[in-house]
C-alpha cells in the first residue's frame, strides 16, 4: 500500500519542477516534521556525528541524549525514515541554547519536546479557516513560545522555536529560490503573511537581559560559507541594528553533520524598521492583533548587505545562486514571558509575479491537529498563567497596547542577538531534572 502511495505522488510531481516551497502558499493540509531524517538521531541508537567547525569557535558538543523528541504530523510514513520517506514537508525546530547542556533532554533542534500551544515551552500547531479568525480561509502555522507556567530547564537558556523549509529536507533537494535569477520567470521574491497574536514581555530573572524576538531567516549559498540574513519582525529589549552603525554580524558554527543547519553560516541581523535606512525599502514590524504582509526581493536584499561590506565574500555576478533555507522563528530570554505568532501564505515567486494576498475564499472546514487547541483555549491559558505570575498581567496589557518599550532598557543598553549568545551559561558537570510546571 505504501509503495502505491509513493508511486502515485511521484507521478504527480512535475517533470521539471521549478524552485519554490514544496507547498506554495501552504494551501494543502500541512505536513510537518522535526528536522533530523532518522527519528533516532542523537540517542544511543544513533549518536550525533561532529564534522568541521566552520568558524573555529565551537563549544564541546554532546553526542548522546536521553530522548530524540522526534515529532511529525500528516506524513504517510512511520517512522518517516528510509527509501519510502515522503520528502515533502515543512520543518519545525525546538532548539534550546546552550544546546549541549545536559538539562536538555534532546539533541540540538529537538532540545525539548513539541507541546500543544500554551501547554509547554515549545508550542506549535497548524490551524485553518475560522478556527483562527472569522472569515479567514488560510492555513496558519502557530508558534507559541510560552515560558510563564513552565521554566526553561536551562536557567539562562535561549529557547528558539522555528518553522519553515530546508532544501535538504522537505523540498526534495531543490532550491527554494534564487539570487540573481537568470530569467524573470525564476523565483527570487519571498512573500508571506505573519501575525503577532500576543506578546508577554518577560523579566530578567537574573543577570541576563529579558528579551523577545520574532525573525524571518533566509540562507543562500556561494563562496566558502553559507550566507544568512535574519530580519527581526518584532523585538522587545533587543536591538540588532542601530543606524548609522553597521548591523550585527555573527559567525555561526553548527558542526552536527546530520543536521540541515550543518556547517553553519555567516549571519547578518537587521531590524525590520531599519531596512529603509540600510537597503532603501521598507518592511513593516509586527503589531499585536494585526496581519502583516511581506514582499522581499532577495536579490536586492542580499546585494544591499553585500554592497555594505557586511559579508566576508561579496555576492558574485553569477546567475541562479541557490536559496536553500527560509525559516520563521521566535526566541526569548528571561522568565515569565510568552510570544505567539503565526506565518501564512508563504511563497517564493518570480519578480514579475505578484502573489495573492490571501488564500481562496471558498468555504472550508476549520481544521487543526488531532486534539489541537482553539484560539480561545490558547488565549485563556496564557491569561490564566499570567494572572499567577508577578506583574505579568500589567506587562501583557502594555504589550497589547503597543507600549512594551516602557518596560525596556534604554536603547543603547539593549543587547543584540550576538551579544545575548555571549551570556549563555556554562553547562553543569551532571544532568539535572527536566522542565516541570511550576
Amino acid at each position: 500500500m505504501r509503495l502505491r502511495i509513493l508511486a502515485t505522488l511521484l507521478a504527480l510531481e512535475p517533470v521539471s519542477a521549478t524552485a519554490q516551497f514544496h507547498d506554495q502558499g501552504m494551501t494543502l493540509t500541512p505536513a510537518v516534521k522535526t528536522e533530523y531524517v532518522d527519528p533516532k538521531t542523537g540517542t544511543n541508537a544513533l549518536p550525533l556525528v561532529i564534522g568541521d567547525c566552520l568558524w573555529g569557535n565551537c563549544r564541546t558538543e554532546r553526542l548522546v541524549f536521553a530522548n530524540a523528541n522526534e515529532w511529525h504530523q500528516n506524513l504517510a510514513c512511520d517512522p518517516c525514515v528510509g527509501p519510502l520517506q515522503l520528502d515533502r514537508y515543512w520543518v519545525v525546530l525546538f532548539n534550546n541554547e546552550p544546546r549541549a547542556d545536559p538539562r536538555n533532554p534532546g539533541p540540538p533542534d529537538v532540545s525539548l519536546p513539541r507541546s500543544l500551544p500554551a501547554q509547554g515551552l515549545m508550542g506549535f500547531q497548524t490551524r485553518q479557516g475560522d478556527a483562527s479568525l472569522p472569515n479567514d480561509r488560510r492555513w496558519r502555522a502557530h508558534l507559541v513560545l510560552d515560558f510563564i507556567d513552565v521554566d526553561d530547564p536551562v536557567p539562562g537558556g535561549i529557547p528558539f522555536l522555528g518553522f519553515g523549509e530546508f532544501s535538504a529536507r522537505g523540498n526534495r533537494d531543490r532550491p527554494i529560490g534564487y539570487l540573481n535569477p537568470s530569467a524573470r520567470t525564476k523565483p527570487s521574491v519571498l512573500t508571506f503573511g505573519a501575525r503577532l497574536w500576543e506578546a508577554v514581555p518577560p523579566t530578567s530573572g537574573g543577570s541576563q537581559p529579558a528579551t523577545l524576538a520574532s525573525y524571518v531567516w533566509m540562507l543562500a549559498n556561494w563562496g566558502t560559507k553559507p550566507k544568512a540574513i535574519f530580519i527581526t519582525l518584532y523585538h522587545f529589549n533587543l536591538e540588532n541594528s542601530r543606524p548609522p552603525a553597521k548591523p550585527s554580524i555573527y559567525h555561526f558554527s553548527w558542526p552536527i553533520t546530520q543536521s540541515a543547519l550543518y556547517p553553519g553560516a555567516e549571519i547578518i541581523y537587521i531590524d525590520a524598521e531599519d531596512m529603509a535606512f540600510y537597503c532603501g525599502f521598507s518592511l513593516p514590524t509586527l503589531a499585536a492583533g494585526a496581519d502583516r504582509q511581506y514582499r522581499i526581493d532577495l536579490t536586492g536584499l542580499y546585494r544591499c548587505v553585500s554592497d555594505r561590506g557586511l559579508f566576508t565574500e561579496p555576492i558574485p555576478a553569477t546567475n541562479d545562486i541557490p536559496v536553500t533555507q527560509v525559516l520563521w522563528a521566535n526566541e526569548s530570554t528571561g522568565v515569565d514571558g510568552a510570544l505567539w505568532t503565526d506565518v501564512h501564505d508563504q511563497r517564493m515567486v518570480a519578480p514579475n509575479t505578484r502573489a495573492p494576498t490571501s488564500a481562496s475564499t471558498k468555504p472550508v472546514r476549520a481544521e487543526a491537529l488531532p486534539n489541537g487547541r482553539s484560539i480561545a483555549d490558547i488565549r485563556a491559558d496564557i491569561a490564566r498563567q499570567c494572572a499567577a505570575a508577578p506583574a505579568c498581567t500589567s506587562r501583557a496589557s502594555l504589550a497589547a497596547a503597543g507600549r512594551e518599550r516602557e518596560l525596556a532598557l534604554p536603547t543603547d543598553h539593549q543587547p543584540s542577538r550576538p551579544d545575548l549568545l555571549k551570556t549563555l551559561p556554562a553547562p553543569p558537570s551532571a544532568p539535572t531534572p527536566n522542565a516541570t510546571p511550576r
